[in-house]
């Protein structure tokens, strides 16, 4: 596996789709890296020819496809049968394959891993499926969901190689760890208390090269051990374990504790991202509809890529009365996604309201 930083061409556009583009970055070495993006990219990085860990590949000088989703659509089947043909032109030039993915692309990563032939995967908080009639824990995406998704969740005959699955075993990602092990033979590799953001522990070029290294040499016991280890080094470590008891006591209604722990989790030098959101939520459950919109406002504006905020903003503005401030933070999403189908739900009742001239909800 190479691992100079020498300068190398841009990536070279080699297959693109309505809504999927790939790209092949040279490198040394017979091992290539391929690459699916998560949630969170956007038209700029696209115009930078940007593609997952496209600077780890650069810096260890390893060759890789990067498979871009131009828009969070879960690298729809029918989508990746028109970049397929390319993708396996360029990836039988190499000895072997490492597919990579987090979150939708840690998913993509499993999902394809057969049709490309990877020789293993490594998965971080990867999706089984994002369909609730299905997966009825997955409900983080449902408005993402498209009439393609169904069926696509992650069969049999999808995956193949060693496979690798990075999660936090005290968030909802165990449950779709535990429907991929159901369909394959997984390694489990737990970072507890990372939440989703598992990929956290791995924001370093040489950490992520030893982690392949040691996938590569088969070495579950060090994948493991290297994994726990990095976890510590993330710097929202102490926050995310507050946040994560926090989550644990809002689930069972417990406020009082939920919003004292959301809170040490907020006094953290280095405050996990989406406390604050969390902490409105509690708040928003004891009734407390200002302080919990005021919260959800401060995570928007720290965080003013995150859409869906606003959509939980609509709720709380809803249950104060405020129909058309709410259907104005629901349009928010809607043009971003005019697929969202929360947000379509909620518009739709929020409109039948203000039509029948009904109360809001808890009478607000």
């Amino acid at each position: 596996m190479g691992m100079s930083q020498a300068s190398v061409p841009e990536p070279e556009i080699i297959a693109e789709s309505p809504m999927l583009r790939a790209y092949f970055l040279q490198g040394r070495g017979d091992t290539l890296l391929l690459t699916f993006t998560g949630l969170g990219f956007d038209t700029t990085q696209l115009q930078r020819r940007q593609f997952a860990a496209r600077s780890v590949a650069e810096k260890l000088g390893l060759p890789a496809i990067g498979v871009v989703a131009k828009e969070p659509n879960w690298f729809p089947q029918h989508e990746m049968a028109l970049l397929t043909p390319a993708i396996l032109r360029t990836s039988q030039n190499f000895r072997r394959v490492v597919a990579y993915g987090f979150s939708m692309g840690g998913y993509a990563a499993l999902k394809y891993s057969r049709a490309f032939a990877a020789d293993y995967v490594i998965a971080f908080s990867p999706q089984w499926s994002i369909d609730p009639a299905i997966a009825p824990w997955e409900t983080s995406y449902v408005r993402y969901l498209r009439p393609f998704h169904k069926g696509m969740e992650i069969g049999p005959g999808d995956v193949s190689g060693s496979i690798y699955i990075v999660y936090d075993d005290l968030h909802a990602d165990t449950k779709n760890a535990n429907k991929i092990a159901e369909v394959a033979p997984v390694n489990r590799i737990v970072a507890r208390h990372l939440g989703h953001a598992t990929w956290d522990a791995m924001l370093s070029s040489a950490a992520m090269g030893r982690l392949i290294q040691h996938v590569i040499d088969g070495d579950v016991a060090a994948v493991r051990h290297f994994i726990r280890r990095r976890r510590r080094s993330v710097a929202r470590f102490e926050s995310t374990v507050w946040l994560a008891r926090a989550r644990h006591c809002l689930g069972k209604r417990r406020f009082q504790e939920a919003e004292r722990a959301a809170r040490r989790a907020l006094d953290c030098p280095s405050p996990a991202s989406g406390g604050k959101w969390v902490l409105g939520k509690i708040l928003a459950g004891q009734g407390r509809l200002g302080e919990a919109e005021d919260m959800i406002r401060q995570n928007m504006a720290l965080d003013p890529k995150a859409i869906w905020l606003h959509y939980h903003l609509a709720g709380v503005l809803e249950q104060q009365g405020r129909m058309r401030e709410a259907l104005q933070s629901l349009d928010a999403v809607l043009a971003a996604n005019p697929a969202d189908r929360a947000s379509l739900v909620a518009r739709e009742r929020i409109m039948k309201r203000l039509a029948a001239g009904l109360p809001p909800p808890h009478g607000a």
